[in-house]
């Protein structure tokens, strides 16, 4: 016979994961107090504030020679010590110079987070070179909100430019939606592992951010969108029309792998796109010639060269200036695969590049000079060739030259 009991019932004003008060005497003071015991969930770090290396590592940095620690090691040990409390006003007073050492510790301990980051590329913006200027933070498993991972890596001041990269996330289309607050977002990938959980990704959240774009001012740096085999876009007949409201947006970068979605060029070129695959978009993104790169060179690639039309449109600042900014890849759901290009034009990636209307009336003004050129040659009635004596001699001098 099988016996159930029941469990005691809880005091109740107590949680499920909380424990009634119990009496504790220290012994050493003499004190009498209540204690109580809260059972609490697995710990995890911040993913902002998450470093491979341990700040116990940092407790015991000082001189490789002989003797005890240098003022400046003794320096470089508080900073490593309370690197997740550090500001940029932190680094107000501090030269580039000194600084450098401070990161080169940083990344040698592994203490490298994101908040990290972003700090010495605010302190230090015109200093930062290739040690700080490129930074790619990979989440392997996303288990927050997609907001939760915007929320960070948003700068409304532009004080770095923001590559984001949907891997293989599970989100809905309100949080796709939402992408437009990221204000300094400059490249967008919806890759193909994307999952929608109340719908798919498809025509109407493009004319949500085109909607956002238009009226609240969204996507202002916004240079390349990649949508890696998203059929239900791809299939979309008022695609282009919804990117021309994107002010800065110049390259349509996209992958069909079964090769029947492919948008109809001639709606694209009619509107100011030009198409690009094999060997032109090869030459275009990596003039080196190499094939088979991860999606990160792409990415910035892409965006170098996609700040091409910006010379004629008002931005905030310069297409130089911001090349020149910080620039940090998020990547939710794992490194995207990496894509193929090659001369053959059998490779899955293809792209749009928009052309600025000034660059195609110019173009179309040197066409049409050209054919009215030829027109005019064409037209011009030509001359009989006549045989002109330039020094006439008499007859005896002619005859006398024959002998």
């Amino acid at each position: 016979m099988t016996r159930f009991r029941i469990p005691p019932s809880r005091p109740q004003g107590l949680s499920n994961n909380e424990e009634p008060k119990r009496t504790t005497y220290d012994e050493q003071s003499g004190l009498v107090y209540s204690e109580v015991s809260c059972r609490g969930g697995p710990m995890r770090a911040d993913w902002v504030w998450k470093t491979r290396g341990s700040v116990y590592d940092a407790k015991h940095v000082k001189a490789l020679g002989p003797g005890c620690a240098s003022l400046k090691h003794m320096a470089i040990r508080c900073v490593l010590v309370n690197s997740a409390s550090l500001v940029p006003e932190t680094f107000e007073n501090v030269p580039w110079e000194i600084a450098e050492l401070v990161w080169k510790m940083v990344l040698s301990h592994q203490l490298d987070s994101l908040h990290a980051w972003k700090v010495f590329a605010m302190a230090y913006p015109g200093e930062i070179g290739k040690i700080l200027k490129h930074r790619q933070h990979v989440i392997p498993i996303p288990d927050m909100a997609l907001a939760s991972y915007i929320r960070p890596v948003a700068s409304v001041s532009l004080q770095w430019m923001t590559f984001l990269t949907l891997s293989v996330i599970s989100c809905s289309r309100l949080e796709l939606i939402n992408i437009s607050k990221l204000h300094n977002v400059g490249v967008l990938t919806i890759d193909f592992g994307v999952r929608v959980t109340d719908g798919t990704f498809d025509e109407s959240i493009v004319r949500a951010w085109a909607r956002a774009a238009t009226e609240a001012g969204a996507f202002s740096m916004l240079r390349v969108l990649a949508c890696r085999s998203q059929l239900s876009v791809l299939s979309s007949l008022n695609l282009s029309s919804h990117l021309q409201q994107f002010p800065l947006l110049s390259l349509f970068i996209f992958e069909d792998y079964s090769f029947v979605y492919l948008p109809d060029r001639s709606v694209w070129q009619d509107q100011g796109w030009r198409y690009m695959k094999g060997k032109s978009l090869l030459n275009f993104l990596l003039p080196g010639g190499l094939a088979n790169v991860s999606w990160d060179s792409i990415v910035h690639s892409a965006f170098e060269k996609g700040g091409g039309s910006e010379a004629h449109m008002p931005t905030q600042i310069g297409p130089t200036a911001v090349n020149d900014l910080p620039r940090l890849h998020l990547s939710l759901g794992g490194v995207p695969a990496p894509s193929i290009l090659d001369s053959s034009g059998f490779a899955t990636l293809r792209c749009f590049q928009k052309v600025h209307p000034q660059v195609l009336e110019l173009g179309r003004t040197e066409v049409s000079i050209e054919k009215e050129e030829a027109e005019l040659s064409s037209n011009h009635p030509k001359k009989k060739a006549k045989l002109r004596i330039r020094n006439p001699q008499a007859l005896d001098e002619v005859l006398s030259s024959f002998g």
